[in-house]
């Protein structure tokens, strides 16, 4: 199985709008032309890193957030960071890939964003191959919002191609099915992970599909301590 990656932008400065971003080209000392690292990615649609908790509640219109989340961020947040997950009956975002992904924030003790999680759970009548087509859809976005992907795979892997031929890799399994594409990860360690999984359904239980967009900032902004979940 894939390595579940936790890890999750907008067009980046300099980025062509409507294209995948721009990247220079390199020449080593040995004359091979390489690709340059992709720029600093400081933020992911109105959502800024570093900026303040009181910012972020504001900048997206159409959420909600949840009242728990938001309680816990308000008590805890100069404790320990928080994680603020969206109410996901009450709240709205613009699609991507046809899908409503909505906004989970990640905040530091010092109550700046650190990274954004876009998350959706599909279970009206999902398969594997669904689920897989779901993922597929993402790799062709991100692909056109920020550029090809650089991941690459652990042994036994699956390769295979979205519909757009951009390749992304997925274990050998339609029970409990992981596939995984990383797009972006800049000379600041920011980076962007695609992550789906697929879980089979049984009598007691519904089939899952959670595809997932999780962008991390820069690796200079601190993060709340792994050890105290919200």
């Amino acid at each position: 199985m894939l390595a579940l990656t936790a890890a999750a932008c907008g067009d980046a400065p300099g980025a062509n709008k409507g294209g995948p971003a721009v990247k220079t080209q390199a020449t080593s000392l040995t004359g091979v032309s390489t690709p340059a690292a992709p720029r600093p990615l400081d933020h992911w649609d109105e959502f800024k890193f570093g900026m303040s908790f009181d910012d972020a509640i504001a900048a997206k219109p159409g959420i909600e957030w949840d009242g728990d989340s938001f309680k816990q961020c308000r008590d805890e947040m100069p404790v320990k960071g928080c994680t603020l997950w969206p109410d996901y009956d009450h709240s709205y975002a613009p699609s991507f890939a046809g899908m409503a992904l909505l906004p989970n924030l990640e905040f530091n003790e010092a109550g700046q964003l650190t990274d954004v999680d876009l998350l959706r759970t599909f279970k009206a009548a999902v398969t594997a191959s669904k689920c897989e087509a779901i993922h597929g859809r993402l790799v062709d976005a991100l692909y056109d919002k920020v550029g090809p992907s650089s991941f690459r795979p652990q042994k036994g892997a699956l390769v295979r191609r979205s519909p757009g031929g951009h390749e992304y890799f997925r274990s050998n399994s339609d029970d409990v099915m992981v596939a995984e594409a990383e797009f972006r990860k800049a000379t600041d360690g920011s980076m962007i992970t695609l992550l789906t999984t697929f879980t089979a359904g049984s009598q007691y239980t519904n089939a899952e599909c959670r595809p997932g967009i999780y962008i991390q900032g820069p690796k200079a902004l601190p993060r709340r301590p792994i050890n105290t979940p919200n």
